[in-house]
């Protein structure tokens, strides 16, 4: 396997616990639990609901011994990138990465990694992610064509503690999160090796988790004293936030993708009752409700110039499952 090192701009040569908007083992919002019927009491005026979309399930196929399906991207050949479990050598549940083509899998994983998540892909095919060391850090890592590189935070912030790539745009430009030397974690946009840094304004912590061709980010962050969530579209040095789903103050919302025109995708987690639904969201409004049928919890993640969404979902009974969903 061949392996190079990311560079970055006007920096030295770098060498190299999932969100809880992530869904995640650690997330609660990702448990298992009743599956809501809430489509009346969510519906917008002129926004599509779960049942304007045709569901495919994408499951990982057994003799890779996985257990869950988490597509985390898709590009418009139809490629999708993700994540499943399996039992490791030492008997310890452990990630590994999964590139699919014409719903072919391959098995991502950085050599000598404990865990390898991929996140993204680009038209191109080329996909980013995150691996986790044994040490328990987590550090970015691209694969293209069989070369995998890595990628840290540069010199300066707590190097080599965590550095997360979500995402890859058309142009090659990446998003992601890292902590840095004072300890908050922040976002940033990797492009030609110029990093920079994204920080909602008064947020306590910021990521950002998806990228499109034009450059702009969309990701979630919460304020200080809160673990409340809120999704954001960052586009030519400005912030625009998502806020609450009308009518439920006290959900969250986390946005996961950007398409080409600035739509987002992401999701919406609360109270009614413990629900967390898919959405769409563009020109200020939600245009677009999804929930996976059977599931307790769906979590769109990319979203294509024809509307075609791809995320994951959580079963009634517990099962994690890829999806693509389709307008009717």
């Amino acid at each position: 396997m061949n392996t190079r090192v990311l560079r970055l701009v006007g920096a030295a040569v770098l060498i190299g616990g999932l969100g809880a908007c992530d869904g995640g083992p650690t997330d609660p919002a990702a448990q298992p639990g009743p599956a809501p019927d809430a489509a009346t009491h969510l519906r917008l005026a002129g926004s599509l609901t779960p049942d304007d979309f045709v569901y495919e399930v994408i499951r990982v196929p057994s003799p890779l011994g996985a257990s869950g399906t988490l597509v985390q991207r898709a590009n418009t050949r139809g490629d999708l990138v993700g994540r499943y479990f399996t039992v490791d050598d030492l008997g310890r549940t452990v990630a590994r990465g999964f590139l699919a083509r014409r719903r072919s899998f391959q098995t991502l994983h950085v050599e000598g990694a404990l865990s390898t998540i991929a996140f993204g892909i680009n038209e191109a095919g080329v996909v980013v992610g995150t691996y986790q060391s044994e040490d328990g850090s987590y550090h970015g890592f691209t694969y293209d064509r069989g070369e995998y590189g890595t990628f840290d935070a540069p010199a300066g912030v707590n190097f080599g503690l965590e550095t997360w790539i979500w995402d890859i745009g058309a142009t090659g430009a990446m998003t992601g999160g890292f902590t840095d030397s004072d300890g908050v974690y922040r976002g940033f946009i990797l492009d030609n090796g110029a990093f920079t840094r994204i920080m909602v304004p008064g947020s306590a912590w910021t990521e950002g988790f998806g990228i499109n061709a034009r450059g702009e980010v969309t990701g979630h962050f919460a304020n200080p004293g809160s673990s409340q969530m809120f999704g954001f579209v960052y586009r030519d040095g400005e912030f625009t936030t998502i806020l609450d789903y009308p009518g439920e103050d006290d959900w969250m919302s986390c946005s996961m993708g950007i398409g080409v025109h600035g739509e987002t995708v992401g999701h919406v987690a609360g109270t009614y009752p413990d629900a967390t639904y898919g959405y769409v969201w563009h020109d200020d409004t939600y245009t677009a409700l999804l929930r996976v049928p059977e599931a307790a919890a769906t979590y769109p993640t990319a979203i294509g110039a024809d509307g075609t969404i791809a995320g994951y979902a959580v079963l009634t009974g517990g099962e994690r499952v890829g999806f693509v969903a389709r307008p009717k």
